[in-house]
């Protein structure tokens, strides 16, 4: 009876990922982030992490624990190593740009959305693409990011399309010209023209727009109801606005607007609604 015990609790441990409680006693989150996206995420020389979600990580951990002694664990993650980490119980919790399909539903538990996106495009000025049914024509490849929302958008629309794993990966294959443009959310694309003059985003709002969540392993309730109160009260605290400033604007010089991206303020309203109704 003992073993039978001791097998159900390691199988729940794997399917659920660790409770609220298991991090609690702990006393470590360990939370999956990019360290290759900036401004998002970005691992330095040094091997220390920066950008606008490890200042959310940082918030996000005090906000869940804020009278636990719970430090937080930093573990850059690829983009396709961030569900797998947290079905392998490496991570507790992935704050990486992890933007909400239907497909990633059914393998993780995600949070409400902290920030939302659409497609851009983004081509070397040489090109003169302006248009995007000028990468329709023939023998014309769009880069794309494998299994993430610009390669089903473009392959629902007939485009041809060349899979990569990572941002940087496939910016780089742009550079060498084995495609005509690449497509990701559009607020990553709008970086590298930053970074380098002769590239351009010609098309910057394609398709619906995306929203970006944190997510929890698939069963895990009480973590993700934790999580989502954290963003309320981050999102009432105004520390979205201030980490997008402290972060994103100067990293675009200043050529992007917050209300285009946040969702603060109408999480503000319903955070106020809740206290109303207590």
């Amino acid at each position: 009876m003992r073993y039978i015990l001791v097998i159900a609790l390691l199988l729940s441990t794997f399917l659920f990922g660790r409770t609220l409680d298991e991090i609690k006693h702990s006393g470590v989150i360990r939370i999956g982030v990019h360290n290759k996206q900036p401004p998002f995420s970005l691992q330095n020389t040094n091997g220390e992490f920066e950008g606008f979600e490890i200042d959310l990580a940082k918030a996000m951990t005090k906000a869940i624990f804020p009278k636990e002694d719970v430090k937080f664990e930093l573990v850059g993650v690829t983009l396709a190593q961030r569900i797998e980490f947290l079905e392998n119980d490496k991570i507790d919790l992935v704050i990486a740009s992890m933007t909400e399909t239907e497909d990633r539903k059914k393998l993780v538990d995600f949070s409400i959305p902290y920030f939302r996106v659409n497609l851009g495009i983004l081509t070397k000025k040489e090109k003169h693409i302006t248009k995007l049914r000028e990468l329709q024509e023939e023998g014309s490849t769009i880069i794309v990011e494998a299994n993430s929302p610009a390669e089903y958008y473009f392959k629902q629309k007939g485009f041809k399309t060349i899979p990569c794993v990572g941002a940087l990966t496939c910016y780089n294959m742009l550079i060498e010209d084995k495609g005509d443009a690449f497509s990701t959310d559009s607020l990553i694309v709008l970086a590298y023209p930053v970074i380098n003059d002769s590239v351009e985003v010609v098309l910057k709002n394609l398709g619906e727009t995306d929203y970006i969540g944190m997510a929890v392993s698939k069963g895990n309730e009480d973590l993700l109801e934790m999580v989502n109160d954290a963003i309320y009260k981050l999102s009432n605290d105004k520390f979205f606005t201030n980490a997008f400033n402290h972060t994103f604007v100067p990293f675009y010089k200043g050529n992007v607007a917050k209300q285009y991206f946040l969702l603060e303020d109408f999480y503000k309203i319903l955070y106020d609604m809740q206290l109303e109704n207590l």
